[in-house]
């Protein structure tokens, strides 16, 4: 875009590459997009059904390493495009579902990665996709069945 100072356009070297620069009205769609590939790591093969789907390779690696918090951080960044705003909610519900799914019924989670969690699900708004709210009910699911996680959700 020629108005925007902030991104740099690459086109005439690779066509189908752009820099966007931080503070750029692109970045949003930049967030989204990591925030899918971080989601789609983290999920499971397409076969999986049943409780095959609550083992994806790069879970257990991905939670142990504290992804819970960048997640919910990132889904409540509002100074963004409304499309690439809806996408990073959707991913990042999709992604700690699939990370809290990487817990055994007996894990504690840390109360750092449950606060993230609980302030990511009271900042849901009702307009929110379908698909969301099913990644997020099935990530209270799983966190319910943990007794040492009950208490943050019960209170």
């Amino acid at each position: 875009d020629d108005d925007d100072e902030s991104a740099l356009d690459t086109s005439a070297h690779h066509p189908s590459m752009r820099v966007v620069r931080q503070g750029s009205r692109d970045m949003g769609y930049v967030r989204a997009a990591a925030a899918a590939a971080v989601a789609n790591i983290l999920s499971h093969d397409r076969e999986a059904v049943g409780s095959a789907s609550l083992h994806g390779t790069h879970r257990v690696k991905m939670s142990g390493a504290g992804f819970f918090i960048p997640l919910s951080t990132a889904a409540l960044f509002r100074g963004m495009d409304p499309g690439a705003f809806r996408t990073i909610r959707s991913s990042c519900a999709s992604g700690i579902m699939f990370l809290v799914s990487a817990y055994e019924v007996d894990a504690v989670l840390g109360d750092d990665q449950m606060w993230s969690i609980v302030k990511f699900i009271e900042d849901l708004e009702e307009h929110e996709g379908p698909l969301m709210f099913r990644d997020i009910m099935a990530c209270l699911w799983l966190l319910l069945r943990m007794p040492a996680q009950r208490r943050w959700l019960m209170c």
